[in-house]
């Protein structure tokens, strides 16, 4: 996992917000135990990383500057695309919560460093016209049955969430059916991403 910095660059600053590793953070009043990808009700995208990173005040306030300076270069025209919720520091743990527009304004933002970000959010058919494949079967949230490939075409008009992110995924509704890799939490709106390199997560809602 990548660290957080202390250089000048922009693409250091990107490695900062790409970089979801660590303990926890607040979005919306609910409080995140680890690094957590938050899909919203109205197709935004709120990410919350936190890592380790022992500075002064002046250093903080320098990463601060250095991230504000990255997000401007992306929003274009002083638009909101692209916006830092907070940055914070407890001890030796800073938190940074960034709110994406959409998920394609995710994606956008941080392809440059990565290039192999993949976090698609729509419904099945949407997905499939998007060319997401739906090779293997999915797994039933509720009793573990599966679904081969021509029942999930039956599914066309439910949302779902596909991503290549190994983290915790929070979504606004239900988790119904998943691909392997994916451990579905109890409140069956968050799920814990842990696959293999690579593979794709796939996350059916209700």
């Amino acid at each position: 996992m990548k660290r957080f910095v202390k250089s000048g660059s922009v693409i250091l600053v990107l490695m900062l917000i790409v970089s979801l590793c660590g303990c926890g953070s607040n979005v919306g009043g609910k409080e995140y135990e680890q690094t957590t990808i938050s899909i919203n009700k109205d197709g935004s995208v709120t990410g919350v990383e936190v890592d380790e990173f022992e500075s002064s005040q002046y250093e903080l306030d320098e990463l601060r500057a250095m991230t504000e300076d990255a997000i401007k270069v992306y929003n274009p025209s002083g638009e909101k695309k692209v916006t830092l919720q907070s940055l914070t520091q407890k001890e030796k743990q800073v938190r940074m919560v960034m709110h994406y527009q959409s998920v394609q304004d995710y994606v956008d933002f941080n392809m440059p460093l990565t290039h192999s970000i993949n976090l698609f959010y729509g419904t099945i058919e949407e997905a499939k016209k998007a060319g997401y494949l739906f090779k293997e079967a999915f797994i039933s949230v509720k009793d573990g049955s599966t679904l081969d490939r021509t029942e999930i075409g039956a599914l066309g008009d439910h949302k779902v969430v596909i991503t290549s992110e190994r983290v915790r995924l929070s979504v606004p509704s239900k988790i119904v059916y998943t691909s392997s890799g994916v451990e579905v939490l109890e409140n069956k709106k968050e799920a814990d991403l842990v696959g293999t390199e690579e593979e794709l997560f796939y996350i059916v809602l209700k």
